[in-house]
This record gives C-alpha cells, structure tokens and sequence, in this order.
C-alpha cells in the first residue's frame, strides 16, 4: 500500500473518521483527501505510533481487497465512540450490517441498568443510541429548542416550564433524545423511571448544565430584585400618582370658574384630570405585562400637565376652599417625580430586565430578538429550553428563567446532590 494511503487509514483510525479509511481503499483517491497531509492534520507522531503499527499489522496480514477489514472497522468504530464522532460510528455499524443489533444492545442495556439503580449508566446508553439513530448524530437543539416555546407568545400557561411533572418530564425526554427505538424504550418507561433518567440524561447532552444553573440563579436573582426593588418602587409611585389624580378630578369636578372668561379653562382642566385619572387607573395591569414604554407615556403625560396645573389658581374660584390642597398636591407630586428621575427610571427598569439573557448567554446577539437569544442558548446549554421562557417586555419578548418550573426543581435538585460526573 502506498504511503498517502497508509497515512489515511492510520488518520481514520486515531481519529475515528471511517471517511478517511475508507478513501484510503477506494480506487481512485477521492478529491478530498488529493492534499492530505498526516503531520499536518496530526501533528504529534508519537501519539500516532500506535494507530500506525495497528496498520502496518493489518495491511502485512492480507492483500488490498478494495475495502478496510472488519476489524479495523471495529476499531475505528470503538474510536469514533470514544470521541463523539457518531456519524463515523454509525457508518461503520452499516457497513458491518450491526447497525440496529448495537441499537438494540444499547436500548437493552438502559433498560437494565436503569432497573439495577444505574440512572447515569443508563443515561450513558440511551444517548449513544440516539445518537447513533440520529441523522444528525447529535440532536440539533437550536432549532428544536426554540421550537419548544413557538406557541408561548399566544398560549404561555401551555409552556412545557409550568407542565406538572410527570408531563414535563415525558416532553423534556422526547426532546433530548431522538430515534424511533430509543423513543420506543422512553415511552416504555413508568414516570418513576423516566423521573430518574432525566437529569442524568439531560447531564449527557449538556456537560455545561452547572454552568447554565450558576447563570440561571444569577439572573432569577436579579430578576427578584428588579421585581422588589425599581419596580415595586414604580408601582408605589404610579399608585400615588392614580390616588393624587384621582382626588384632583374630584375636586374640579365640583369647583367653579374664578370668573366669567375662566369656565373655558375650567373645563379644559378637568378634562386633563379626567384623562390622567384614566391613564393611571391601568397602569398597574401594564406594570404586570412589564408595558414600561406605555408607563412611561402616562407618567410623562402627567408631568406635561405641570404648567397648566400651576396656572389653576387663577382659573378656579377662591372660595372653593378645601379642596385645593388636591391641586397642590398633584404639583408636589410633579416636582417629586421630576427631581426624582422617574422617566429615567423606567428606561432602566427596562434595560435591565432586557438585560437578564445577556447574562444567561455571556454575550448579546445582534438581532436582540427572543428567538435568537433562545437558539444561541440552545445551541451552547441544550437544557435552556427546559428551564426558561419567554415574557412580553412592551412590543417583543425577552428570555427569562423559569425557576419554579418543576423541571429546574429537579435539575436543581440533582445537580445540589452532587450526583458523579456534574462537578
């Protein structure tokens, strides 16, 4: 055998890439490997030394026969395994005929270890073999992830992050894993069972798992203190602020005009009450849906009105007595709002709630769009979609953590046990 094709199948073999062996035995060297060069693409040679007399043992055993012997497919197999390279492994599983044999053994091989106490095992197992039914050899989760929250913009009580456990652990399987053999051995499963394969099956597909729950917490965290902190704050104010103009439209609905060419004004004051009065009777249902550009208007529209409100001395009658001291305090509370930086306020509420996935992902996307920020999660934390969603932030979605979602609890449990192999 030629050097260029030696130096391809001890390639294949380091490296568990069938594609490489078997260009090594085709009869014309396919256009891919015309350049291949083995100290480039390995450039250690003595780490090479034992795939390469492992070659040399096979090709003095027996003549070129135009296919790589069974038993450097074996091997090349074990390696491929070994190193993750699944569509090599399943290649090589097709062209020994054992494809669906090793699938079998797999499946079967869970299944007992799952009844002996072995939930990790396996774990282990089920995942080879989905890997190895897979078209992809891995499951492509920035697509299927999101995919998880496309009806979460109209239904989110439907969300798989509130379904009850049982049913959130079923649906988070089946999105783990693919392969109509291995779905077969799931779907077999009791919910016991599936309950205690799923962390350690969720563990296999995301080794970064204790990285995502360190940022998960952190951005719950934040997400607690935004909510009890600026935005309680901004609720305690918009709340003054609807008892405030609520008292003003009171006591202009019953004033009279100071003089014959101020009822026009009059009544042009108490229209402006009667609108501030309805724009902050709403605004905490807005607060709820996180509406900060809508609450923001309102509470803008209230500090436009400051010069027509301290202009309404002149305009209502002296002798209306009392209930002044509403007129005055909406001023006050004007001034207040104004010295206090409540519209600035809100856009920092706001940045820092659209802020809570930078933090989850380590890094912004430049669309800003949910969607995006859901598939760059995916594609680095395959369990992201298990234990976030989506929240309206004013007219788009921002990606939040569902941290009493019966999933995380589990996940969380788990991962605070200290099981083998998630430190």
């Amino acid at each position: 055998m030629e050097e260029k094709r030696r130096d391809l199948l001890v390639a294949g073999l380091y490296l568990g890439d069938v594609t490489l062996a078997l260009a090594a035995v085709a009869g014309e060297l396919p256009a891919y490997v015309k350049d291949f060069d083995l100290a480039k693409v390995i450039p250690d040679a003595d780490a090479l030394e034992p795939a390469r007399r492992e070659v040399d043992s096979f090709v003095a055993g027996g003549e070129e026969t135009g296919a790589v012997p069974p038993e450097l497919l074996r091997r090349i197999l074990d390696t491929a395994i070994e190193k993750g390279r699944f569509l090599s492994a399943a290649r090589c599983l097709t062209l020994l005929g054992e494809l669906d044999r090793r699938v079998d053994d797999l499946v079967r091989s869970a299944g007992e270890k799952l009844k002996a106490g072995d939930a990790a095992g396996a774990a282990r197992d089920v995942a080879v073999a989905s890997n190895l039914e897979s078209e992809t050899a891995f499951p492509l989760f920035q697509y299927s992830g999101p995919d998880l929250h496309a009806r979460c913009t109209t239904a989110p009580v439907e969300c798989l992050t509130r379904a009850p456990a049982d049913d959130a652990v079923a649906a988070a399987l089946a999105y783990l894993l693919e392969g109509e053999k291995v779905r077969a051995f799931i779907d077999g499963l009791d919910a016991e069972e599936k309950r205690s394969l799923f962390p350690h099956v969720a563990l296999e597909r995301d080794p970064g798992m204790r990285d995502l729950f360190a940022a998960l917490a952190e951005a719950h965290a934040a997400l607690g203190e935004i909510e009890g902190g600026r935005l309680a704050a901004l609720r305690a104010d918009v709340g003054r602020a609807a008892q405030v103009t609520a008292a003003l439209a009171g006591f202009l609905a019953g004033a009279s005009p100071a003089g014959e060419g101020t009822a026009r004004s009059l009544e042009r004051l108490r229209r402006t009450a009667g609108g501030l009065v309805k724009d902050f009777e709403g605004l905490d249902s807005l607060l709820d849906d996180l509406q900060l550009k809508r609450v923001k208007r309102r509470i803008g529209n209230l500090l436009e009105s400051e010069d027509e409100l301290r202009a309404a001395g002149e305009v209502v009658k002296p002798g209306d007595g009392g209930g002044r001291a509403a007129l005055d305090d909406a001023v006050a509370l004007i001034e207040e709002f104004r010295r206090n930086g409540i519209l600035e306020a809100v856009d920092e509420i706001e940045a820092e709630l659209a802020g809570l996935v930078v933090g989850l992902l380590g890094r912004r996307v430049h669309s800003e769009q949910h969607w995006q920020y859901l598939r760059e999660l995916a594609f680095k934390y395959p369990v992201s979609p298990l234990v976030c969603c989506i929240r309206k932030l004013n007219d788009r979605y921002m990606v939040v953590p569902r941290w009493d979602g019966a999933l995380t609890a589990i996940l969380r449990e788990f991962l605070e046990s200290g099981p083998a192999g998630s430190r």
